[in-house]
C-alpha cells in the first residue's frame, strides 16, 4: 500500500462524517484531485487538514490540487479554514489550488467569510481568462472493488471488473449508483 493510501485509509476509518478520496489528474502526473464525501466540519476538518498535508508533503513535485466538494453535505468555518490552510501550503510549493462542485450555499458562504477571492473554481477562468484544463482522461478507483478505471470523457460508465455503475460530470466529479 503506497503511503497516500494508507493516509486515506487512516482518515477514513476513524468513521468522522466524511470520507476522503484521491486519484491523479490526468495528463498531470504532478496533480491529485481530492474528493470529499459527507461534512466538513468542527470535528473533523483537523484530521483532514492532517491528512492532506501528508498526501501533499509526500508527492513532489506538486503543480495542482483540486479538491471536489460536490458531495460535501456541510462545511464549517473550520473546514473552510483547512481548505485555507492547504491552499497556502500548495502555494508555498509553486503549485496551483482549486476547488469545484462548489454548491451555490458553500459559495455565498466563502463570500460572507471573505475566502471567495483567496479560492480559485475549477470549473472558472483563471485570473489569465484562459478556461480551466479538461480533467479527462480521468483516472480513478472504483468504490466497489477499487480496480483502476480510465475515464475518457463525461458521462455514464460500468466497471468492467465489478459491475458498479457511476456517471462522471464535465468536471471530473463522480456519482455512484
Amino acid at each position: 500500500m503506497a503511503e497516500g493510501d494508507s493516509i486515506l485509509s487512516d482518515f477514513n476509518e476513524r468513521g468522522m462524517g466524511a470520507v476522503l478520496g484521491s486519484s491523479r489528474l490526468a495528463g498531470d502526473a504532478a496533480g491529485i484531485l481530492l474528493t470529499i464525501q459527507g461534512s466538513l466540519e468542527t470535528g473533523n476538518a483537523g484530521q483532514f487538514q492532517d491528512a492532506v498535508v501528508g498526501l501533499i508533503e509526500g508527492r513532489q513535485p506538486l503543480k495542482t490540487v483540486i479538491v471536489d466538494l460536490s458531495q460535501v453535505t456541510y462545511i464549517s468555518s473550520m473546514g473552510v479554514g483547512a481548505l485555507a490552510t492547504i491552499s497556502k501550503l500548495v502555494a508555498e510549493r509553486q503549485g496551483v489550488f482549486k476547488l469545484q462542485g462548489v454548491s451555490p450555499r458553500m459559495r455565498e458562504l466563502f463570500r460572507q467569510l471573505g475566502f471567495l477571492e483567496i479560492f480559485q473554481m475549477a470549473d472558472e477562468p483563471d485570473s489569465s481568462g484562459t478556461a480551466p484544463a479538461s480533467v479527462f482522461p480521468l483516472t480513478m478507483a472504483c468504490r466497489r472493488c477499487g480496480k483502476p478505471l480510465q475515464v475518457p470523457r463525461p458521462g455514464r460508465f460500468r466497471c468492467r471488473s465489478c459491475g458498479a455503475v457511476f456517471g462522471v460530470d464535465a468536471a471530473g466529479a463522480k456519482r455512484w449508483d
